[in-house]
């Protein structure tokens, strides 16, 4: 379940995830102690705000439209080895993505500027408007995404053409720059050996530090997923995000020395790139 309008979520906003548990994708260890869990917990509860201008794309997933066997436009969603496509057809009618109840319109407002709405049961959850450049090398996008609490998450991604030509949406698009903003993460403490991770995005979690996945709840996600936390040293947390029952990314959360800042680490497996980075103050 990753949200489906805003790909940079995937890595570097990555507490943006996905709600199934399955069994847990960490590798074997041994259990930690109660005492090295507790000063974990106490070590990262609070408000941490991201720095921008530490934020390290890596690999982060592109934009991906095609061309069916029908000569039909798709755009292809989902992480690495989960996707599918959903219809593009530039007729404002809704349709089913077939994930959930969700249903997506497509519509073209004037050359070169494309929008969608996305629907989940009949409610709107977000639009995502594209814009191709004129010399068709480049798409603005601008996503925004309704949360639970009645605000509205903006991302300004920019991607740039790999494949295709002219200016039409059909080519693989790789994001050269993020453009969502700063992401704010609240952790609480739950009971002594568990954390409630709360990110500005939506998304919501309650993890053990012991590697076990945990049912995520985010807005416009898709199903099939989890995330695990796991300690691997006292200042290190091992990161593991899946879908469907496999692994897709993983990575580690580490607290600098004095226990002010948390750097995040994420690397989609089987994409040759370097690992997806943001860095967190706490407040």
């Amino acid at each position: 379940m990753i949200r489906m309008l805003d790909r940079s979520s995937i890595i570097v906003r990555v507490s943006i995830l996905i709600a199934l548990a399955v069994p847990s994708f960490t590798s074997p260890a041994q259990a930690q102690s109660a005492s090295e869990v507790q000063a974990m917990v106490k070590a990262l509860t609070g408000k941490w705000v991201e720095d921008v201008s530490k934020r390290q794309l890596g690999s982060a997933a592109p934009l991906r439209f095609q061309k069916n066997a029908k000569g039909e436009l798709e755009e292809e969603l989902g992480p690495p080895g989960h996707t599918f496509v959903v219809p593009v057809i530039f007729d404002g009618k809704s349709r089913a993505t077939g994930q959930g109840k969700a249903s997506v319109a497509w519509k073209q407002t004037a050359p070169r500027h494309f929008e969608s709405q996305l629907w989940e049961a009949g409610r709107s959850m977000g639009t995502r408007k594209l814009e191709i450049s004129e010399d068709g090398k480049t798409i603005a996008e601008i996503s925004e995404t309704l949360l639970p609490n009645g605000k509205t998450d903006t991302s300004r991604p920019v991607y740039r053409r790999e494949t295709g030509t002219g200016t039409s949406l059909e080519g693989l698009w790789k994001m050269v720059s993020d453009g969502s903003p700063a992401e704010i993460i609240t952790i609480q403490p739950v009971g002594p050996n568990s954390i409630r991770l709360a990110g500005s995005s939506g998304d919501a979690s309650t993890n053990t530090l012991d590697g076990k996945p945990a049912i995520v709840t985010a807005p416009m996600v898709m199903d099939g997923g989890t995330r695990a936390l796991r300690i691997k040293d006292a200042r290190t947390l091992e990161d593991t995000i899946a879908v469907k029952g496999s692994a897709f990314a993983t990575g580690t959360m580490q607290l600098s020395p004095d226990g002010k800042t948390l750097r995040r680490f994420m690397t989609v497996l089987g994409v040759k790139a370097d690992p997806s980075a943001a860095v967190y103050v706490k407040q």
